[in-house]
């Protein structure tokens, strides 16, 4: 009781201290907190699409949007931007002429201050008359992780053999180079713990390699990439690989911007392609052309008498090769896509065709159970669509359909009213059969696949008084089959509300309530299972207060309960960070002190954590515990920097952590990460 005591005093420590004194003058924010706060409350659970709002986030930063010369477009792949602030934007642009600071857009309608606090750090005001400069620019990161408690698989048996093939850190190597804004290229490099680096599977060095070159033009020629890229279209549907479009309670807009073609550094093993493609823009015709060529890894289910795979269960989405089983299983599928997308924008509307075809080099043949009759099945897939978008002043129509191989089709339209600057109402329906397959789609849905579910979206948000913001969403969805944690058809409810108080620039506080609840199946046998109603609900306090300008504090509380039908799990998660940053921004420091207890997994809480560049980490906080870390990172010169992060994991009560080669005898697991980054 007393160590408890001594851990709660720990982290008020800083609530404490927030309530001592308050400034007088606005505090800025770095860009670090910048894109932390917006990652928190955009991303997630799913590490890919994490990767994929990181990659914009970075883009942006990068490549600043310049107001006084963008187009819708390119405002639009600000994600956070709905498209009522982007019009309200390009009309104040044209009364003024030109937009001279950040603090111009408390002017415009429907830009409160956290909006125009997160713009900043994507966004520059270079007169309308600039040119730029046709400069080289090069960008080079070198990481590596390394956890000192040795899992199972590192661990050598009583024959010195281990499971494990390969070095224990995780190595990690991006360098992207610019000519101007039209030239591009670049090389990402990594290697996963356990994976052999010069020796075993990879004599070559690193587990994986990607790399692309591109060009970007301003006239008929958009764009063409060779090598890695993403791809992104209607309402993703058939193609989404972008990020937009998510059920979050701080989202903004529903809608996916389709963004195109991107050239990706993502390291990313499973979603990548890899080959050619192009945008074209003629008149008023947008065309995007690609074909991609690229391995995967699947479980091998049979082979020729050669050794060649005949057909796989399933696609491994993990990308890890440690163990001999995982490297037999390395790019053991080939998969080829084909695809265009074309539209024709008029003044007021978008209407666009989408066409795919996929073709694998083994027979996709899942393992039969009941859950997955449905799923693809065999070398080849097909799909064809359409999508549209209108924009009639205060409202946002949009929308896609699509249909695949099989026969199935899928549907996704909704509507964004902002009827004032204070309130923006949305509705979004979507309807996916139970046979609609895509290999490459990812659209708004409960589920992963585009598949199996249908559902019905509102939201709102309403700025009531200055200071004040009100979010808040209703989800009704149902799938029209089982799922794999169900016997029967799923019907669910999702609710989230949150209100944010910000009484001045240097205090921001918001209370989050979520509750879910749908029917899962109970233990047992599998044929005597009987689907239960399940609930899950969340209730988080979250406060940032910055007393001075190189002083941030956050502080946090939150509960989950986890309902089963037959018994409560409860648990609670209370954390508190200080960061530090110099006047002329050289160091920063962040650290976190946090203490979690929890039921059982059920009732965990996930906390997004600061973390080094090109990495980004949101835990998953069950049982009982604390965890820590310190973050830092020195600007040595104009063009290099360093980033180290240390952190603890310790738990209470549990000798053992993780699971098979994972597992770590001890009740603590402490990890170290070191990022350098040249600029030339």
């Amino acid at each position: 009781m007393v160590k408890n005591g001594k851990h709660i005093a720990l982290l008020l420590t800083s609530l404490l201290v927030s309530l001592l004194c308050r400034p007088q003058q606005p505090i800025p924010v770095s860009t670090d907190g910048v894109l932390e706060n917006i990652i928190e409350a955009y991303a997630p659970e799913d590490e890919e699409e994490i990767e994929i709002l990181y990659d914009e986030l970075e883009r942006l930063t990068n490549n600043p949007v310049n107001l006084n010369t963008a187009t819708k477009n390119e405002l639009e792949n600000i994600f956070f931007l709905n498209r009522q602030q982007i019009d309200n934007l390009l009309k104040y642009r044209e009364e003024s002429v030109q937009i001279y600071s950040i603090y111009e857009l408390q002017a415009v309608d429907g830009f409160d201050w956290e909006t125009i606090e997160n713009l900043n750090y994507f966004v520059s005001f270079s007169p309308i008359e600039t040119e730029t400069k046709a400069y080289f620019r090069h960008r080079l990161n070198i990481g590596s992780a390394y956890t000192f408690e040795k899992a199972e698989g590192f661990i050598k048996d009583e024959n010195g053999n281990k499971d494990f093939e390969g070095i224990t850190p995780k190595l990690y190597l991006k360098y992207k180079g610019e000519k101007g804004t039209r030239f591009s290229w670049g090389l990402v490099a990594e290697n996963d713990p356990g994976e052999s680096f010069f020796s075993g599977a990879n004599p070559y060095g690193f587990d994986f390699y990607s790399g692309y070159v591109g060009y970007s033009g301003k006239k008929a020629l958009q764009n063409i990439t060779l090598g890695s890229f993403r791809v992104s279209s209607g309402q993703g549907l058939i193609f989404g690989s972008a990020y937009g479009g998510r059920k979050s309670v701080e989202a903004t807009s529903i809608r996916m911007t389709g963004t195109g073609i991107r050239p990706s550094l993502s390291a990313s093993e499973y979603s990548r392609l890899l080959g050619a493609a192009t945008h074209l823009s003629l008149n008023n015709f947008d065309i995007m052309v690609f074909y991609s060529n690229t391995n995967a890894d699947a479980n091998i289910a049979d082979t020729t008498e050669n050794g060649e795979p005949l057909s796989v269960t399933s696609l491994q989405t993990a990308g890890l090769h440690r163990t001999e089983s995982e490297i037999a299983d390395k790019n053991a599928l080939n998969t080829q896509l084909a695809g265009i997308h074309t539209t024709y924008n008029g003044k007021h509307f978008t209407v666009g065709i989408t066409g795919g075809y996929n073709k694998l080099s083994s027979q996709l043949e899942p393992t039969e159970s009941m859950y997955n009759r449905f799923y693809f099945r065999g070398s080849d897939n097909a799909n064809l669509g359409t999508d549209f978008f209108v924009y009639l002043n205060k409202l946002t129509l949009f929308g896609e359909a699509a249909i695949s191989s099989s026969g199935g089709m899928a549907a996704v339209a909704g509507s964004e009213i902002m009827p004032n600057s204070q309130t923006t109402l949305r509705l979004l329906y979507r309807n996916f059969a139970r046979d609609f397959h895509t290999l490459n789609g990812n659209s708004f849905s409960e589920w992963s696949g585009n598949m199996n579910e249908e559902g019905l979206f509102t939201g709102i948000t309403l700025l009531p008084l200055p200071g004040i913001r009100l979010n808040a969403y209703f989800d009704l969805y149902r799938s029209y089959y089982r799922k794999y944690t169900s016997n029967k058809p799923v019907t669910g409810t999702d609710f989230s509300v949150q209100c944010n108080y910000i009484p001045f620039r240097d205090l921001d506080m918001y209370l989050r309530v979520k509750s879910e609840r749908r029917n899962e199946n109970s233990s047992g046998p599998e044929m005597l299972r009987a689907d239960r109603i399940t609930s899950s609900n969340r209730v988080r306090y979250n406060m940032d207060y910055t007393p001075v300008e190189w002083l941030k504090i956050r502080f946090r509380a939150e509960w989950s309960g986890y309902n089963n039908g037959d018994s409560l799990s409860q648990g609670w998660f209370i954390m508190s960070d200080l960061g530090y940053r110099s006047p002329n921004e050289k160091i920063s420091i962040t650290g976190r002190l946090a203490w979690f207890k929890t039921g059982n997994y059920d009732s965990r809480i996930y906390a997004y954590e600061n973390d080094v560049p090109s990495s980004f980490y949101i835990p998953a906080f069950y049982i009982n515990g604390l965890r820590y870390y310190l973050n830092s990172r020195v600007k040595i010169t104009n063009d290099i920097s360093v980033w180290l992060k240390i952190a603890r994991t310790f738990y209470f009560n549990r000798e053992e952590i993780g699971t098979g080669n994972m597992a770590i005898d001890a009740n603590h697991k402490t990890d170290v990460k070191l990022h350098l980054r040249f600029r030339f």
